[in-house]
């Protein structure tokens, strides 16, 4: 068989152009195919037979689609492109008196005279189809019966607040003046008592007594002595890091080091010093 090969199911898709029933002779074909070839297995020339109709018919599946994914971007697309005539139809309605509207009122007319013309063009309906509220009737279909829409429902009922409680009752002072001294006089007695019972009731802890008598009688000799070199404040100096021989930079750092070791240069800040040339080593320590 030739790649030119039309098999039965190509002509029956040149009957129809619903891509669903293209879909559905595809599928129903190709598991046709899965069966014949499970049943053939021992005759080598069916089996190639059978694969050269499969890839054909997985090529025309992707072709179709591929034209399906068109043809739905192509519909959504004359659906906004009707949406958008309907909105600039109704935005004509409106007036733009504004001083600072006239820009967007040249541009929205011109842009109403384009879709018009794309519409136009590419035999779009852009009549304006009302159909919420019209409902045909199954016996008359020739009669339109208006159905008005449903009433809003009604409003909820109010919210009852509880009046607030009553304020309690006010406790008569016989001397206004007196009162909130002894008030005060009261509550400094109250905290001296409690600081004081506080002071004398709290447990001194053993570990900072034992503490307090070694610091007092010297623990100098309990303190380890470290091999660490400090700062005069006793901040001990980071370790510095050991020169390894895997590492690059290091290498280069050492070689560097070898090769500048004894050589000399002028400094441009020290011109007129006696120690007018430094090393490279000096300027290491510095």
């Amino acid at each position: 068989a030739s790649s030119s090969t039309e098999y039965p199911w190509q002509t029956e898709l040149q009957i129809t152009h619903d891509r669903r029933k293209i879909n559905d002779i595809l599928e129903r074909r190709g598991a046709e195919i899965r069966n014949f070839y499970e049943q053939s297995q021992n005759s080598v020339d069916d089996c190639h037979l059978l694969e050269r109709e499969w890839l054909a018919l997985v090529t025309e599946k992707d072709k179709n689609l591929c034209k399906q994914i068109e043809e739905e971007n192509e519909q959504a697309k004359r659906n906004q492109i009707k949406q958008l005539h309907q909105v600039l139809e109704s935005l004509g309605t409106f007036n733009f008196n504004k001083p600072n509207e006239a820009i967007l009122k040249r541009n929205l007319a011109k842009m109403y005279h384009q879709i018009g013309k794309y519409c136009s063009r590419n035999k779009i309906d852009v009549t304006m189809k009302d159909s919420s509220n019209t409902i045909t009737s199954s016996d008359s279909p020739d009669e339109n019966i208006l159905v008005a829409p449903p009433a809003p429902p009604p409003p909820p009922p109010p919210i009852l607040i509880p009046p607030p409680p009553p304020p309690p009752p006010l406790t008569p002072l016989t001397s206004i003046n007196a009162t909130p001294q002894n008030d005060t006089k009261n509550l400094s007695r109250k905290r001296g008592a409690l600081t004081a019972r506080n002071i004398s009731t709290t447990p001194c802890d053993r570990r900072n007594e034992e503490l307090l008598k070694k610091i007092r009688g010297g623990c100098r000799s309990e303190l380890r002595r470290t091999s660490f070199k400090r700062s005069p404040g006793g901040t001990p100096f980071k370790r510095q890091r050991r020169v390894s021989d895997s590492n690059a930079s290091d290498l280069i750092t050492v070689a560097l080091k070898k090769k500048f070791q004894n050589v000399t240069f002028q400094s441009p800040r020290e011109n007129d010093s006696p120690r007018s040339f430094t090393s490279f080593e000096d300027l290491q320590q510095n």
